[in-house]
């Protein structure tokens, strides 16, 4: 079952965000975390093969698109076209999300849209400021780096859930028992103290 508690907002303003200066870096990161996430919706096991699969031929795409980005005849993503299809994999970032989380997915896709045309823009100026001070090549490497720390934080978020260490479970089990077995030897011999005193002479 969908895990509605999980952070909501926060992967779909990372991830989509981060689609919008690379596009497929956003789409490689959430069919990753689809893929191991068991509070997807319809995680059959041919659902699960389907998205690690999908999973595996984003990151390749993502990985050309890397070093797509540093030729020198590549447009602007913020061209329209371009950024039309970056919109488009933020609205399909959002759906994602939801799916995952368990939320709504025409309002997360709307969200997903906005964070990727918003990430297009704020990742163009960053990249251009940078040039400014630093060979192109290295502005890239830097701007590459920022946007895969920030889909790699977004997916975090959406990773299953740790089980929390109870008094019941793992070291506090282990703790709660010899507590018990204390109680237990004093009970066992302040018994046997009180039947040795009313035991006659």
């Amino acid at each position: 079952m969908p895990d509605t508690d999980k952070p909501f907002v926060a992967p779909i303003a990372m991830i989509a965000g981060a689609t919008g200066a690379r596009c497929m870096t956003g789409i490689a990161a959430v069919a990753h975390a689809r893929a191991v996430n068991p509070d997807a919706l319809g995680h059959t096991s041919p659902g699960r093969y389907l998205d690690r699969n999908i999973a595996n031929v984003a990151s390749v795409l993502a990985a050309g698109e890397l070093v797509g980005d540093k030729l020198p005849n590549v447009g602007d993503r913020i061209a329209p076209g371009a950024l039309l299809g970056r919109v488009a994999a933020g609205a399909v970032i959002g759906a994602a999300v939801a799916n995952i989380t368990g939320h709504e997915r025409r309002n997360a896709a709307i969200g997903g849209a906005v964070a990727a045309f918003v990430g297009a823009h704020l990742s163009f100026q960053f990249r251009k400021a940078l040039s400014r001070h630093m060979p192109a090549l290295v502005a890239a490497v830097i701007e590459d780096a920022a946007v895969l720390g920030l889909a790699a934080a977004g997916t975090r978020l959406l990773g299953p859930r740790r089980p929390a260490i109870t008094a019941g479970s793992g070291t506090g089990s282990a703790g709660g028992a010899r507590r018990q077995i204390a109680r237990a030897r004093i009970l066992t011999e302040s018994t046997e103290s009180s039947q040795a005193e009313r035991a006659p002479s």
